[in-house]
Parts: C-alpha cells; structure tokens; sequence
C-alpha cells in the first residue's frame, strides 16, 4: 500500500496544469491521492488544462473521464472508494 502523500505539483506543469493540480488535490476526498497517484493525477491535470483552453479531441475527453473516474471524481466513483481510516499516532513510537 502506498503510504506517502501525493505531494507538491510536478514542477513540469505549467499555467493552467499548475491550476488544474492545485484544483485537484482539493477536492479529490480525503486520502485518495497517494504518491502511487503522481502520474494518473499529472495526466488528468495535463488534459483537463486542455479542456478549459478549448483545445481536447474526443479521444483525450475520454482519457480525462476516466482518469476522473479512478481518482474517485464522481459521485457514483466515490461510493466505489475505501480508504483505511488513518492509523492514530503511537505515542511510545518515538521511544523505539
């Protein structure tokens, strides 16, 4: 299981793709996105800077829908979603 975050935007992106991953890791739920995630998420946002410029072909439409669809962007997606609750803190794990 990946345990890291998914981290600052890829300092590739640029413009619109900078927003666009900025707009997605607000509000993908809670936890979704890991650091396994980088590359799924950097595509979505790639594509979905696309779109805002008016500049996707049908193909690219449906690579983004699905791109989406496995980050858990749309309701029927997100009851698909199970996410481990996050593991309390050992307060004796320092002590190791």
């Amino acid at each position: 299981m990946p345990e890291g975050q998914v981290g600052d935007c890829p300092a590739r992106l640029e413009g619109a793709e900078r927003e666009a991953w900025a707009e997605l890791v607000e509000q993908v739920p809670d936890r979704v996105l890991t650091n396994a995630d980088r590359w799924a998420a950097e595509m979505a946002c790639r594509l979905m800077a696309r779109v805002w410029s008016g500049d996707i072909n049908t193909g690219e439409m449906g690579h983004l829908i699905k791109l989406l669809s496995q980050l858990g962007m749309t309701p029927a997606d997100r009851s698909k979603i199970n996410v481990e609750p996050a593991k309390p803190k050992n307060e004796f794990e320092d002590f190791k």
